[in-house]
C-alpha cells in the first residue's frame, strides 16, 4: 500500500487523525488499503467521505444532537483546526462552502486549458506539463486517440473522462455487431500508455506520423483532454483570437 497514491487532502486528514486512546481504531488500514487502489482522486474523496463520515458518526457522544445537513458537510474529514481549509470533494486550500455548486475539483472534466510548444525529446517522449497532469488529477496513465472529429490531432485522455464510456462500448458491443467492429477500430489506432515518474509518455510513431508530427509539437488543453498537434497544423494563436468571439456567441457559451 502507497499512501502517496492518495490525493493530497485525505493524506493529510489521515496524518492529522486524532490519537486512539480507547478501542479501536476508528480508520481501518484495509479502508485505506481499498482506497489507494482507485487511480480517480475524484473517487477517492467520494470513498474517504464515506468512510470518514462513518468515523464522525461513532465518535459522537450520546447525549449530542444529530449534526445537520451542513454541519455534516463541514465535518465528513476527521481534522483538527491545522487544516480546518480541507473538506470533503474539494480540493486542498479551499473554504468548507454550504453548496455543491462550490466544489471545485482537481480533475475534473473541463479544466484543461492552455497552449505549450513542445518538443521530442531523444527518445520521442512527450513531456505531459505538470500543470495539466494536476488538473487531471495525476493518472499513472492516459488513452491516446485519433480525434473524433478529425482534426490533425490526437487526443490523450484521463482515465476519469474515457473510461465510462468505454464501459458503456464494452457491455453494447457483446450484442451489438456495429459497436463491435468500433470496438476494434479503437483498439486498432489507440494506445493506453504509462505515465513515468518525469510525466513522459510515449506515443507509438504511426500514431505521431499520421498528425505529422516529426520533432516539435504543440500541447493545447481542450477542456476534458489534451490535443497533440504538429507544429505546423496547430491552429495559430491570432487565428484562435479572431475566431474565439465568433465561435462562443453561436454556440451560446
Amino acid at each position: 500500500m502507497n499512501l502517496l497514491h492518495l490525493a493530497p487532502e485525505i493524506q493529510e486528514a489521515i496524518l492529522f487523525l486524532p490519537r486512539t486512546v480507547k478501542g479501536r481504531d476508528p480508520v481501518r488500514e484495509r479502508q485505506i488499503r481499498s482506497i489507494t487502489g482507485i487511480l480517480d482522486w475524484h473517487r477517492q474523496r467520494e470513498c474517504w467521505g464515506r468512510v470518514a463520515a462513518k468515523h464522525t458518526t461513532n465518535n459522537r457522544p450520546t447525549n449530542q444532537q444529530p449534526a445537520t445537513n451542513n454541519q455534516q458537510k463541514k465535518s465528513a474529514f476527521p481534522i483538527d483546526g491545522r487544516c480546518q481549509k480541507v473538506f470533503n470533494g474539494g480540493a486542498k486550500g479551499q473554504e468548507v462552502g454550504d453548496s455543491d455548486n462550490q466544489v471545485a475539483l482537481q480533475g475534473r472534466a473541463g479544466s484543461l486549458l492552455g497552449r505549450f510548444p513542445h518538443r521530442l525529446d531523444p527518445k520521442r517522449r512527450i513531456t505531459l506539463p505538470a500543470t495539466l497532469r494536476n488538473r487531471m488529477g495525476n493518472p499513472t496513465y492516459v488513452y491516446v486517440m485519433p480525434d473524433l472529429n478529425r482534426l490533425e490531432c490526437l487526443n490523450v485522455f484521463p482515465p476519469a473522462e474515457i473510461e465510462s464510456r468505454l464501459d458503456k462500448l464494452r457491455a453494447a458491443a457483446l450484442t451489438d455487431r456495429r459497436a463491435s467492429e468500433f470496438v476494434t477500430w479503437v483498439g486498432s489506432i489507440s494506445e493506453t500508455l504509462d505515465i513515468d515518474s518525469q510525466g513522459r509518455i510515449r506515443i507509438c510513431d504511426s500514431l505521431l506520423a499520421r498528425v505529422g508530427v516529426k520533432r516539435d509539437l504543440v500541447l493545447i488543453g481542450a477542456f476534458n483532454r489534451i490535443q497533440v498537434w504538429s507544429d505546423t497544423a496547430a491552429p495559430a494563436e491570432h487565428e484562435a483570437f479572431d475566431k474565439f468571439a465568433d465561435a462562443a456567441r453561436e454556440l451560446g457559451f
